[in-house]
Parts: C-alpha cells; structure tokens; sequence
C-alpha cells in the first residue's frame, strides 16, 4: 500500500513538472517579417466592444512591478495580473511587431502594440496575443471586437 501511494505522488510530480515545462515559454522569436504577420505591421484597428481590458502583469510578485500590458477582451486572473483599465470603443490600436513564443496550449503568437492615447506606464511593452478571444482568422484580429482601419 505504502508503494502505491509513492508510485501515484511520483507520477504526479513528474506530470506537474511536465506540465509546467510545457505551458511555459521560452524567448520569444520575432517574427515581424514572416508571411502572414508581415502584411499586418503597421496596421490600426479601432476597438468595436465594450469589454477589452488592460491588464499589468507582474515579472516578480514581491516588487509589483509591471513588465508588460496585455489586452484582452476577456477577464483575466491570477496574482501576476492588475486590471489596468478598460479600453474604451473608438480607441485606435497600431501593429508595432510579430513575436512568437512556445506554449503549449495556445498559437504563441502576439503583436506588440501601440494604444493611442492610452495612459500606461513609461516603456513598458503592451501584448495583444491571439488568444482569449483576439484572435479571428490566421493572423487577423477577432472583427467583433477590433475593426481594421483603412
């Protein structure tokens, strides 16, 4: 009996540790010049939903300090996240760049964006990743809730 429950505690930590692994990312890759992501670069979409929220997250828990926004159009959770703000319609978000990182259970794939007008802290990145509801087809933006900008 003893043995089993040393088998089923080692299965069970050599799980977490793998699925720790996995969902983490490791640096990511710029991908800024690659087909399909380099035809969206420089691209404005104007915020058409009353739900996308900025989000601080924190690099260290014990500083509080913001290492990057994300955007997203659903309600975040966890520690490492501050609710920033939400972005109000109307308000006009510009492609900056394509960066790819692994993990496991998403695309990796997020633009880092430009927010006009938008009061965040001074150099901090801002992420707009294709998932949570951002994404829409290949590497376009969900249209219900940003509209591309002629």
């Amino acid at each position: 009996m003893c043995s089993t429950s040393i088998l089923r505690d080692t299965r069970a930590s050599v799980f977490l540790c793998v699925f720790a692994i996995a969902c983490s990312s490791g640096p990511a890759k710029d991908i800024t010049s690659t087909k399909p992501y380099a035809d969206l670069i420089g691209a404005k979409y104007t915020v058409v939903a009353d739900n996308v929220y900025a989000y601080g997250v924190y690099d260290s828990l014990p500083n509080r300090t913001v290492s990057w926004v994300i955007l997203s159009p659903i309600k975040l959770g966890g520690r490492e996240n501050v609710l920033l703000r939400t972005i109000p319609k109307g308000q006009t978000v510009r492609i900056l760049s394509a960066w790819h990182h692994l993990v496991l259970f998403d695309s990796g794939v997020y633009y880092l964006v430009e927010v006009e007008n938008a009061d965040f802290p001074q150099n901090v990145p801002i992420r707009l990743e294709l998932i949570r509801g951002n994404e829409g087809t290949g590497p376009d933006l969900n249209p219900l809730v940003y509209r591309k900008l002629p």
